[in-house]
């Protein structure tokens, strides 16, 4: 029984991070480049300050914000498309759970399955997709038909 409590840890704490390190490898990171342009919104200091520096610095500085709006939706639409990954992937994950025999497996990934799930939220909480919050929910009814079967195996016998 030890040995079999032992793999199941170990398939639940490799899974978690092969699910993380899958979606960062195929959802990379988008790049800052509103920053550059910040870089050039300050104009240099001087005591005959024209207003064709003022009129250029707020210009710059308009370019800067709507750089900035574009990125930062960019960013939360990744974020979504990140968090329906993770969740399908668990929710793909249970059809091997459903079809495993061996113990170790089955609970290792159930394992797995419930602390993925609950770290991807925490993480993408923010993004209010529909998606994800639709298959979350499948999740969840998964998981509680699964307990309600091992729960009554156990009782059964």
């Amino acid at each position: 029984m030890a040995k079999r409590v032992w793999f199941a840890i170990a398939i639940a704490l490799l899974y978690i991070p092969l699910i993380f390190l899958g979606v960062n490898t195929f959802f990379p990171e988008i790049k800052d480049t509103c920053s550059q342009r910040a870089a050039m919104v300050v104009c240099p200091p001087t005591e005959n300050q024209t207003q064709g520096c003022v009129t250029n610095r707020s210009t710059k500085i308009a370019n800067f914000q709507g750089c900035y709006e574009t990125q930062r939706a960019e960013r939360e639409q990744q974020n979504k498309a990140k968090y329906i990954a993770i969740i399908s992937i668990c929710i793909l994950t249970w059809l091997f759970i459903l079809r495993s025999k061996q113990w170790s497996i089955r609970y290792g990934l159930f394992a797995g399955v419930l602390v993925t799930a609950l770290l991807a939220t925490i993480i993408y909480i923010q993004n209010r997709s529909i998606i994800g919050f639709i298959l979350l929910l499948m999740l969840f009814l998964f998981v509680i038909r699964f307990v309600e079967k091992e729960a009554t195996k156990s009782y059964k016998g």
